[in-house]
């Protein structure tokens, strides 16, 4: 009979026969909660004190009629069960409430054996239901139905997630359901429903279940407690509500404090429609921790609420003195233009931008085939395909459509200011732990421009922190100067930081990408007012103070180094900068957009990033962006620049196979160390070695950087990238080969002994190789023939 009554219960049957309990909404804000529903019968409830009951209204459809103290409910059994429905009031009220209290009448002649199932869908569409093991007699029947988190009597239909407390925050819609086999036509009525509180105090928390992953790690592997406080949050996020952290006592004494987060289990489920996350198992906490010695620790877990504190016993666990599994990256001591690791050695980033796993301007800009729009699983197939590629690095962004955690419900999954979007945390679980798997590390972009744009890109309108969605602020800039704007920004770096600061696959936190699109006004110079450069200092010196692992801040300029501001380039709570280099005309104008870019950042004293470049903001043809990669990448090694540039149109890279661009400059930059304060870029000679006043033609370019110890460069012809070629013409044939190019670099030590290394650069592969000594503080060597470009490494023995 049990089987029977679940299955019925699919499908669009649902809401057949019914009769509806009413509601009204209003927009208000409370406990981090951006929708707040109106409470319909005026009762609060006090913590001590008699219990006190919220009754629910009732209201009628076209199928149910109104009668003195109840709703009519028409049977027709056993195919069309009896049905009532209970619009939920106040998320408190259903929180606050431990019991659902409803009376039924049922008729004379009513069949014997008749049950009655309560059901209710959470605000993610998930059906609940309690089966009432009491069967229906003649006359009034009294049901109470506990609503207890740990109720195990009620069970969730078609997905994995235990009934627990916040099942009740703001769910959609509740009711009951009548069953029988016996055949019988007629009604029902519904007398009364009201949500009881009976519990009127709480006990202080109390930590239960504490485990560790592991007794022993690795240095700067994860070292992760799971464990269970009361399930009784509302909030679990806020920590004026629930403050749960963990102290770590390092072998030499010292202290590490980091933040517990709440956590929930996820599975993936792919389909031929969609990619989608559905939760499993109960609600648990969370501590993550990345040892930064060997030794042995000792670690104590705390949690805070309104009604007292609870500690943990000490637990002790082991590190193994080995290097660290994944090395932190900071801006270098030796030469703060450029990265290293926590451990001493050169970290240059090469990679791509992958912001999203799609991008619908691809379809716009190349709609030479179907694109079936992808989840977040496709990053493990980008990573996989970047590792072979020797890419070391990549862009992604938490956006309202991929992978962000907080937004409004117009997105499914998203609940509002403060109210974390626990699946995409989970997807971003796993993108971290593929691109660890694969070595590689991740610019992590906390805010795309849209989101606080009403503008271009404009997502504000359905910002959880705009009064419209629930939220504060009546105009968009008072994202960056409102109290508390500031103070939930702050709330959710918190849980950021708890959750993933651990990871040194987090190569750097970005506030922001394309900063001066933000705001109102479409002059592109938000990153200059005030308030803006404010935020940075504000929300920059708070991610500092959280993050125990001290990783580099960013924020992040569209269109090219000119747009940038210097004074918010300037302030010390930004370790690095970071821009892109958009531009028009031909494939090798990026070329000068990487030396401008440099030159413009170096004054600075910080290390500079190209996050995102390819033709124009919109794109360009295949062939030019082909090209232009190949510019960009070779034309990185030998500037001043903190790393290689980040391609925009990642798709591209797939489907037209330009990977092999990135393994021919990974194999240039083995062994490579730009560190050097003296390296700048200079200008070498170029000549023909047997007509010595005749310049190359076509002609040839060169960007090199070098100091006395080493040189990187390299040249280039603009025709090359124009998308000219040897080809017969007229009957002739036209070359562009390049033969006999000298180039006479300058400022070496002199007669000391250099190693030098001519590259090509299709694969990679070094050509030629030979020793030289610099006469007169001269390095002049002859280049084998080469078309396009080709580049030097230049290293003193």
């Amino acid at each position: 009979m049990r089987g029977f009554f679940l299955h019925i219960l699919t499908g669009a049957q649902l809401w057949c026969r019914c009769a509806w309990f009413k509601v009204e909404h209003w927009s208000s804000y409370s406990g981090g909660l951006a929708v707040v529903w109106a409470i319909l019968a005026g009762v609060g409830v006090a913590w001590g004190g008699e219990p006190r009951s919220v009754p629910l209204r009732l209201a009628s459809n076209e199928i149910g009629a109104r009668v003195d103290g109840g709703l009519v409910c028409p049977l027709e059994l056993p195919d069309k069960p009896g049905q009532c429905i209970w619009v939920p009031s106040s998320p408190q009220q259903w929180l606050e409430a431990d019991r659902l209290d409803f009376s039924l009448m049922w008729p004379p002649d009513g069949p014997e054996g008749a049950q009655v199932l309560v059901w209710l869908i959470d605000r993610d569409d998930h059906w609940y239901q309690h089966l009432l093991p009491a069967t229906l007699k003649e006359g009034k029947n009294d049901f109470k139905v506990a609503l207890t988190p740990l109720s195990i009597l009620w069970e969730g239909v078609g997905h994995a997630a235990p009934w627990n407390y916040r099942t009740r925050l703001n769910p959609k819609v509740a009711g009951v359901r009548v069953f029988g086999n016996t055949p019988f036509t007629g009604e029902c009525v519904v007398l009364s429903a009201q949500l009881v509180t009976t519990i009127t105090n709480r006990p202080p928390p109390v930590i239960t279940n504490l485990r560790p992953n592991a007794a022993e790690v690795s240095r700067g592997a994860l070292y992760e407690l799971r464990f269970d406080l009361p399930d009784r949050y509302a909030d679990p996020y806020n920590p004026g509500v629930i403050d749960v952290s963990a102290t770590f006592v390092l072998p030499d004494g010292t202290t590490m404090v980091t933040g517990g987060f709440y956590y929930q289990e996820f599975y993936r489920v792919i389909d031929a429609v969609e990619e989608r996350a559905e939760p499993q198992g109960r609600p648990e906490w969370r501590v993550r921790y990345a040892p930064p010695t060997g030794g042995v620790y000792r670690v104590t877990v705390k949690a805070t609420d309104s009604w007292g504190t609870a500690e943990s016993a000490p637990l002790t666990f082991t590190v193994r003195e080995t290097p660290p599994v994944v090395p932190f990256i900071k801006v270098s001591k030796k030469d703060p233009r450029y990265f290293e690791t926590e451990t001493g050695e050169f970290f240059y980033p090469l990679g791509h931008n992958i912001r999203s796993p799609f991008d619908t301007r691809m379809d716009d800009q190349f709609p030479w085939r179907f694109r079936h729009p992808a989840g977040s699983s496709a990053y493990h197939n980008y990573f996989t395909n970047m590792e072979r590629a020797g890419e070391n690095f990549v862009e992604i962004w938490m956006c309202a459509w991929s992978l962000g955690i907080e937004w409004s419900s117009v997105i499914r999954g998203y609940h509002g200011a403060g109210d974390y979007n626990l699946g995409n945390a989970w997807e971003l679980d796993r993108v971290f732990e593929w691109a660890r798997q694969a070595g590689i590390r991740v610019n992590l972009v906390l805010n795309n421009h849209g989101r606080v744009s009403s503008w271009l890109d404009q997502e504000w309108q359905d910002h959880p922190y705009n009064t419209k969605r629930g939220g504060w602020c009546d105009d968009v800039m008072e994202y960056f100067s409102d109290s508390r704007s500031l103070e939930m920004t702050k709330r959710l770096h918190q849980y950021i930081v708890a959750r993933w600061g651990w990871d040194a696959t987090v190569f750097t936190w970005e506030l922001f990408s394309e900063i001066d699109l933000t705001g109102s006004k479409s002059d592109q110079r938000n990153h200059y007012r005030e308030p803006v450069v404010e935020w940075h200092k504000i929300i920059g010196d708070h991610l500092r103070a959280i993050d125990p692992y001290k990783r580099p801040v960013c924020t992040h300029v569209s269109n090219h180094f000119p747009q940038q501001n210097p004074d918010l380039c300037k302030i010390p709570q930004l370790d690095h900068c970071a821009v892109d280099a958009y531009h028009s005309g031909a494939p090798h104008q990026i070329a000068n957009e990487v030396v401008g870019t440099a030159n413009f950042n170096n004054p600075f004293g910080k290390p500079v990033l190209i996050t995102e470049f390819g033709g124009s903001p919109m794109a360009a043809g295949a062939e030019h962006l082909r090209q232009e990669l190949h510019a960009a990448l070779w034309a990185a090694t030998a500037v001043p620049l903190a790393g290689a540039p980040l391609f925009w149109w990642w798709h591209v890279i797939e489907e037209e196979g330009l990977y092999p661009v990135y393994k021919a400059v990974s194999r240039f930059m083995a062994g490579v160390d730009k560190r050097d304060p003296q390296m700048v870029l200079v200008k070498p000679q170029l000549k023909i070695s047997d007509q010595p006043g005749k310049p190359p033609q076509p002609p040839v370019e060169v960007i090199c950087s070098a100091s006395a110890e080493q040189a990187l460069g390299w040249l280039w012809t603009r025709r090359g990238f124009e998308g000219v070629r040897s080809a017969p013409e007229s009957g002739t044939r036209v070359s562009l080969l390049i033969y006999n190019l000298v180039v006479e670099l300058s400022g070496m030590i002199p007669d000391a002994p250099y190693s030098i290394e001519i590259v090509e650069t299709i694969t990679g592969q070094t050509v030629k190789r030979f020793d030289l000594r610099a006469k007169e503080g001269k390095l002049v060597f002859l280049l084998p023939p080469f078309e396009r470009d080709c580049a030097f490494k230049v290293s003193k023995r």
